[in-house]
């Protein structure tokens, strides 16, 4: 009976692990249709994904960790503005909240000295009707190809 208990208790234990693990990684979009929350990683010389699908017209929420050895940042050009988090030491998390954007593609980068330059880079694009809800998990997006100016439109 004790053995049943315990084999109980540890599966409701490794069940209950398994629903956080797979409820934090990834794309996460908030209830109500209030916007998109994304998860953004950020590690040596490289930002995951590189591309960063998000709904135009929505408000997003940018949840950034560092997964590297050394800190990073993240920022964003707008076209009238860029938005930023602080510098992040490995490990450290930050929320980023972005407006609503204009269709089209902007710039986002690390904004550790030297960094953008080596590569560590990413374009976040906002398309009307994304029917991905947002971000890939692995950053990759084969072939692309999508240059930016801002997409302020304006």
């Amino acid at each position: 009976m004790k053995r049943l208990i315990v084999f109980g208790v540890v599966g409701a234990a490794i069940a209950l692990l398994g629903a956080a693990c797979s409820a934090s990684s990834g794309t996460q979009t908030q209830g109500g249709g209030e916007g998109t929350a994304l998860a953004i990683r950020l590690k040596e010389l490289a930002i995951q994904p590189a591309t960063i699908q998000v709904p135009a017209g929505e408000p997003v929420t940018l949840n950034i960790s560092d997964v590297g050895a050394a800190q990073h940042s993240f920022a964003v050009d707008l076209g009238s503005r860029v938005l930023q988090t602080d510098m992040l030491n490995p490990g450290g998390t930050a929320t980023l909240e972005l407006p609503a954007l204009d269709a089209g593609s902007y710039q986002a980068w690390c904004t550790v000295p030297g960094h953008r330059e080596a590569g560590m880079q990413a374009t976040l694009v906002a398309a009307s009707g994304n029917g991905s809800g947002g971000a890939s998990g692995n950053g990759e997006m084969g072939g692309m190809g999508m240059g930016g100016n801002g997409g302020s439109g304006d």
